[in-house]
């Protein structure tokens, strides 16, 4: 798929690449900020896009403050005093962080905008009826936000979205060379054709990288959007009667550091380690017994294999490796 040598102008980022969450990650955003940087280019972030992630920032910080009131309801019941809230993140101090971790937000022209209104309602380009609903304007204005920054064409873009009906409508309608539509992070190494097999030091340094302690388990976690996947058995012990319990919660800890299930490979024009990678994670579950209220703890319930594609990214400012991207995530029992 690659081309040696290709000039390569932005690199554009669709919500996809921020998993299912959608929600900026700061240090992907630097890390790839600087590379392209290092290559006289610029990573975009479309108005849309960045909309959308800073929606998603100001709703979890909201729901981060009803918690801490919660908590202050029961805190001033059991005779403590109240802790103070954490600020809400707006959407403009959201899009703020996005453009001081490096990524430039591409704003929607009125022109660009009336064109994406029309895709919408006459269902063409990037338009699309979803039970019964219109939908696409938001595609369509992202899409078509980025060529017309470009100066009207798309010389030198490389688009990661996983949208396919996007992806339809950037190479159809705005005419993005096909081979410059890649669907994740992984494809745009791919697109370049720079990689090599890492050397031992390289490998060292890759493993170093990745999550290894307990405390990493969140990130990690949060990035494979394991409870999507991972679909919980009453344990044995609450068989006789299962409609009395509901579960509460569900809490997974990393049993130690990764296993290496391909080669390493370094691409020099990112500077980056990849390969396909392995986790042990132990699932703990806490449910409620409805008749007495009761938590019932089932400890060492199952341990899963968590199985995706690693990318760490040297940091000059740093002087290390710093993990950044896990895609094409999947979870098995050891069963």
């Amino acid at each position: 798929m690659g081309e040696p040598g290709r000039v390569i102008k932005a690199i554009v980022f669709d919500t996809n690449v921020f998993g299912k969450s959608v929600e900026p990650n700061s240090k992907l955003i630097a890390a790839w900020a600087e590379v392209c940087d290092r290559h006289d280019a610029e990573l975009w972030i479309p108005e849309p896009v960045a909309l959308e992630l800073a929606e998603r920032v100001t709703k979890a910080s909201r729901d981060h403050i009803e918690m801490v009131n919660s908590y202050n309801a029961r805190r001033r019941k059991w005779g403590f005093r109240p802790v103070p809230p954490p600020p809400e993140i707006t959407p403009q101090e959201a899009i703020e962080a996005i453009e001081n971790s490096g990524g430039v937000v591409i704003e929607v022209s009125g022109e660009v905008a009336q064109a994406a209104l029309r895709d919408q309602i006459l269902v063409q380009g990037a338009g699309s009826t979803t039970s019964g609903v219109k939908t696409g304007a938001a595609d369509s204005a992202w899409a078509r936000a980025v060529v017309e920054y470009n100066g009207g064409d798309a010389e030198g873009l490389v688009v990661v979205t996983g949208d396919r009906r996007a992806a339809e409508f950037l190479h159809g309608e705005l005419g993005v060379d096909p081979e410059t539509i890649v669907a994740n992070i992984g494809e745009i190494l791919d697109l370049l054709s720079e990689q090599t097999v890492a050397d031992e030091t390289q490998v060292k340094d890759f493993i170093e990288a990745l999550p290894d302690e307990p405390d990493d388990s969140p990130w990690l976690l949060e990035l494979t959007e394991i409870d999507d996947q991972w679909h919980f058995r009453l344990p044995q012990s609450l068989f006789a009667s299962p409609e009395r319990y509901e579960i509460q919660g569900r809490t997974y800890t990393l049993q130690g550091a990764a296993h290496l299930l391909t080669a390493v490979e370094y691409d020099a024009w990112s500077q980056s380690l990849t390969a396909r990678v392995v986790w042990t994670v132990l699932v703990e579950e806490q449910y409620v017994d409805l008749d007495t209220d009761e938590v019932v703890l089932v400890d060492d319930y199952a341990e899963i294999q968590v199985r995706g594609d690693a990318q760490v990214m040297f940091d000059a400012e740093l002087g290390a490796w710093i993990w950044t991207v896990f895609e094409n995530a999947e979870i098995a029992t050891d069963e």
